[in-house]
């Protein structure tokens, strides 16, 4: 006799902790590790980007110098960062720990969906694990760069067309279809 009740709840219960855990400690880091440390290992581009947004956001125009323009962002997380600094008030410090940590919600955001997906092709143990190794990538992409976004929005993806396009009775087609889609949104 099985009890699937209990590894389910198991299962649950430790991806949720750990992801708990996980969200709350690298967000506690973007806010209070000490700003020289933060910057040490976090991406050399953030620095770029947040100068770009704070142009862009001011009424200069996408320009890094104040000079020159340029296209050398990714479009959805320069919107994302632009936005920020209209709405957000505060020195640059604030805004790097604000964006930090915006960069953890959105990976573990992605994690949830990633989880709520793949939950309905395996078990709920197997989606728990999967998940949680999951988790330990997105957060690679915590860095203040478009990474979590990018993750963020390739997850929703999978999820809305695993359920659209990948359910029963659909044609290996459809499957191949969706596959391409979200392969050309890398």
């Amino acid at each position: 006799a099985t009890l699937p009740a209990r590894p389910t709840a198991l299962a649950d219960l430790v991806f949720f902790v750990a992801l708990g855990v996980v969200t709350l400690s690298l967000s506690a880091a973007f806010l209070w590790v000490d700003m020289a440390r933060l910057v040490a290992v976090v991406a050399d581009g953030s620095g770029y980007y947040l100068q770009f947004a704070r142009n862009a956001a001011s009424g200069q125009g996408l320009t890094f110098d104040g000079l020159h323009r340029s296209n050398g962002f990714h479009p959805l997380w320069m919107g994302v960062l632009i936005g920020v600094f209209k709405w957000v008030s505060g020195s640059s410090e604030f805004l790097y720990r604000f964006v930090g940590v915006l960069s953890v919600g959105m990976s573990a955001a992605a994690t949830l969906l990633f989880r709520r997906a793949l939950g309905t092709l395996v078990s709920a143990s197997s989606a728990a694990v999967g998940s949680l190794v999951f988790l330990v990538m997105a957060l690679f992409g915590a860095n203040l760069m478009e990474t979590s976004l990018l993750l963020l929005a390739l997850v929703g993806l999978f999820a809305v067309g695993r359920r659209r396009y990948v359910g029963d009775g659909e044609t290996v087609g459809h499957a191949l279809g969706f596959g391409l889609v979200l392969g050309l949104t890398l």
